[in-house]
């Protein structure tokens, strides 16, 4: 213990805050640990301000725009201007996102590439994270899509999220991303919630706190970072962060006994890192501001609360690993402060990673990492910003960088067959058969019937005809995906069926209804993904109802279903009809029917409810949110 002691002296006499998790928690012996300590102190000594400074910035290449002005393309391979940007800045984390993740082969070389440009200028390897939630925030298109958070909740079985979160850490280590900003803890109690919903594992903070620590669990089988979300507490918002002020109006008692509660979890469980979101919650701090954009008072966004960030999380919570702010561009707090106060504020909050604290699509966009630079070395100089915080935060990185891993990651580049082989290891873990299996269970066992005590499973005869009547034209192929898969199982013979796109109508039109006359058998799937879309595009709500009502007036009470497709409140919209809930509304492309090789539009849910309705399995999910229904 004298050693250990030793560099807690040498690190506090650096000027940096301590902060070590439990030994026990930790994958280091004692004497392994101080060892890191030392390395890391000695590190930080020799660092100038813009390194610890590069170290804090995760930034995002979604696209490129090429200096010979050719346009801009998605980002799928490390350009020079991106390896400059990277070295000379020293760049820390990265995240990717959809446009970066077109194939398994490309998103390997581009980790691969991404981590050659920081080795190779002189710099410590990269987190490299992604919102690979499951269901609808899936950022690979190759790979296993699960089903989805909410829909995980649904099956009442924590073991659902443990599951998912290892397929989630296997398909991303196997790809070289290191970091997954997962699992979300944002409790989903209020209805109208625009950017959560289906995100959520439920509306009971118990409830979603076992699950959140099941999943983190599971990610962190896989030696994955985990990073919970959206700290303090997204669900209980009515707007969306990314392009509205969001407030959260609890009081304190009722924000302890409820968003808190499953972020303590994951952070009583030693969690890598938490998210801290944009979000008002004026009980935990009321400090106001005037928003430079807009002239607006309002409070101080909790990205930017020291209140908040430093006093609950850091202190009160007792959270001792890497805090990482929310997307840096969100309306929610861009609008509050300029982009490089912005940066600034967070820092002094206790952030430790800004997350896209620029716009980067081009070598010109350097300027913006200049004048970023110079904001937080200038708030250094002047003392604004003690100069330990920055040590404290890049203390916390490195620390997090040792514990995965990540600091003995081992350089390739396109020239050596050791890129080739990660290649093909990546190829048969992402999407591979053993993940969709499981994904398929999970799916299955989240599908809810509701109104249906009564429900007689469609047994369509050969020549009968079945209409599928959907909102949208990526769900078409999912119809035809699970309707080969009924013939080809044995639960059906081949059928004839045909699907109906409603949300380009404005109301029930006479062609649905000459469609729904000549069916024998009618399945009509309801899919909003919030409330705000019956005021951009109310025929997604009216027509299902309507289709429904005219369905069930001209055919057997038996011939007609519902598939809930979207959020689950829809259910009490069809109070006398059975209701199929698979929480996803997404559907698939045409070229996946038939292939084993899934890309992103991939949902296992839809067709899961169609197999359900045709007897395929009975019905067991159980709805995780607060809803009244039959």
């Amino acid at each position: 213990m004298k050693r250990f002691f030793s560099i807690v002296a040498e690190s506090i006499f650096l000027g940096i805050s301590v902060i070590h998790p439990v030994f026990s928690a930790s994958p280091y012996s004692e004497n392994q640990y101080s060892m890191v300590e030392r390395k890391i102190a000695a590190k930080i000594k020799d660092m100038t301000i813009d390194e610890k400074i590069g170290q804090m910035c995760m930034l995002a290449f979604r696209v490129w725009k090429d200096d010979s002005g050719s346009g801009v393309q998605k980002v799928t391979a490390v350009t020079d201007g991106i390896k400059s940007i990277i070295a000379d800045y020293h760049i820390g984390s990265v995240i990717l996102f959809s446009e970066n993740c077109s194939t398994t082969e490309n998103v390997v070389r581009l980790t691969s590439g991404l981590q050659h440009a920081a080795l190779s200028g002189g710099n410590v390897p990269l987190i490299i994270g992604t919102d690979q939630e499951g269901g609808v925030i899936t950022r690979l298109e190759q790979g296993t899509c699960l089903p989805g958070n909410m829909a995980v909740g649904a099956t009442h079985n924590p073991k659902c999220a443990y599951d998912s979160g290892r397929i989630i850490g296997e398909e991303l280590s196997a790809l070289g991303i290191n970091c997954v900003f997962a699992p979300v803890a944002d409790v989903n109690d209020n209805p109208l919630n625009p950017v959560i919903n289906l995100r959520s594992f439920g509306s009971d903070p118990a409830f979603v706190a076992e699950y959140v620590e099941q999943m983190q669990n599971g990610i962190e089988s896989a030696g994955i970072i985990a990073c919970v979300k959206h700290f303090p507490g997204h669900g209980n918002t009515s707007t969306d962060s990314h392009t509205q002020f969001s407030v959260v109006n609890k009081n304190a008692a009722q924000w302890n006994m409820c968003e808190r509660i499953p972020f303590q979890r994951a952070v009583n469980n030693k969690i890598d890192m938490v998210m801290v979101s944009h979000i008002q919650v004026p009980s935990l701090d009321n400090t106001k501001v005037t928003a430079v954009k807009t002239g607006q008072r309002i409070y101080l966004p909790a990205s930017v609360s020291k209140k908040i960030v430093t006093g609950i999380l850091r202190n009160r919570m007792k959270f001792s690993g890497v805090i990482v702010s929310d997307a840096m561009n969100m309306k929610a707090v861009a609008d509050v402060f300029g982009e490089t106060d912005a940066v600034v504020e967070s820092i002094k909050a206790g952030i430790d990673i800004v997350c896209m604290p620029v716009s980067v699509v081009s070598t010109a966009d350097s300027s913006k990492l200049d004048t970023v630079f110079a904001a937080v070395r200038d708030a250094v100089l002047s003392g604004e910003l003690p100069e330990k915080r920055i040590d404290a935060a890049v203390a916390a990185i490195l620390r997090l960088k040792y514990r995965r891993n990540i600091m003995c990651y081992t350089d390739v580049d396109d020239s050596v067959p050791q890129l080739a082989e990660r290649i093909a290891s990546a190829e048969k873990t992402a999407g591979s058969g053993e993940h969709h299996a499981v994904e398929r269970q999970i799916a299955e066992a989240a599908v809810t019937l509701v109104n249906g005590k009564q429900f007689v499973p469609f047994k369509p005869e050969k020549n009968q005809k079945i209409l599928f009547a959907v909102p949208y034209d990526f769900e078409v192929p999912s119809v035809s995906f699970a309707m080969q898969r009924l013939c080809s199982e044995g639960t059906t013979d081949e059928l004839t069926y045909e699907s109906y796109v409603y949300a380009k109508d404005t109301e029930l039109t006479k062609a649905l209804q000459h469609k729904i006359d000549e069916a024998d058998y009618v399945i009509i799937l309801s899919g909003l993904s919030s409330f705000y879309m019956n005021i951009q595009n109310p025929s997604l709500n009216v027509i299902p109802q309507e289709a429904a009502s005219y369905a069930a007036a001209q055919k057997d009470e038996n011939h007609t279903a519902i598939i809930c497709a979207g959020m689950p409140y829809d259910a009490v919209l069809f109070p006398h009809m059975p209701v199929f809930i698979v929480y996803n509304y997404r559907g698939m492309s045409q070229r996946d029917i038939g292939n084993t090789v899934f890309r992103n539009s991939y949902s296992p849910n839809i067709p899961a409810g169609i197999e359900a309705v045709f007897g395929s399995f009975m019905p067991s999910g159980i709805i995780p949110v607060d809803i009244d229904v039959p």
